[in-house]
């Protein structure tokens, strides 16, 4: 009857194995909980920007027109001559 006893009781992990297993554990459920706890993904929204601009080319130049605007504060128009010019996000150019 004893020999039965230690034939079972050698089967099993070996106990290097076993602590592995219960640090990779407690690391996941760490993480998890700190997920949930310190919500990291705060939730802020962030506003796209969106605008529809018109250029139309006439024998006087270009005319540019904002046609609908969201969350645009300003518009920058770059020519091919290497100028630039900055126009308010709420400016129709005509």
């Amino acid at each position: 009857m004893n020999l039965k006893l230690y034939k079972y009781k050698n089967k099993g992990i070996s106990p290097a194995i076993g602590v592995a297993l219960l640090v990779a554990i407690t690391v996941a459920l760490v993480v998890l909980a700190s997920v949930i706890v310190l919500n990291i993904e705060d939730g802020t929204e962030t506003n796209s920007a969106e605008a529809s601009i018109d250029f139309t080319q006439t024998s006087s130049g270009i005319n540019v027109q904002v046609v609908s605007n969201t969350n645009v504060d300003e518009f920058k128009i770059l020519f091919p001559d290497g100028t630039e010019t900055i126009l308010s996000g709420n400016v129709v150019v005509l």
